[in-house]
């Protein structure tokens, strides 16, 4: 994925360097441009895939919790954690 965004990254460089060096003026690409930049380069379910598939593992599954009680007991431990490590730390892992 990170490829593909650095290959999208230098044609487009190499592109605007091109048409600087040939003289060519922002006016001259306007039909080009909204054509090339409507063409699709990663299909969305596959970013989609991409992006869950790098998260899922990094997210922590949320407890089975029934009761309120638990719940708020869960979400005070949850604050006390986060403000402990993250906040006061300035820690994120």
């Amino acid at each position: 994925m990170m490829t593909r965004i650095l290959l999208l990254a230098l044609l487009l460089s190499l592109s605007a360097r091109t048409a600087a060096a040939q003289g060519s003026d922002t006016g001259t690409n306007a039909p080009y441009l909204p054509a090339a930049l409507a063409r699709e380069v990663v299909d969305p379910a596959v970013v989609l895939s991409e992006v869950q598939d790098y998260l899922e593992p990094r997210v922590p599954a949320m407890p089975a919790l029934t009761s309120a009680k638990d719940w708020t007991r869960y979400a005070d431990r949850l604050r006390a954690d986060i403000l402990k490590q993250v906040v006061l730390r300035s820690s994120c892992l």
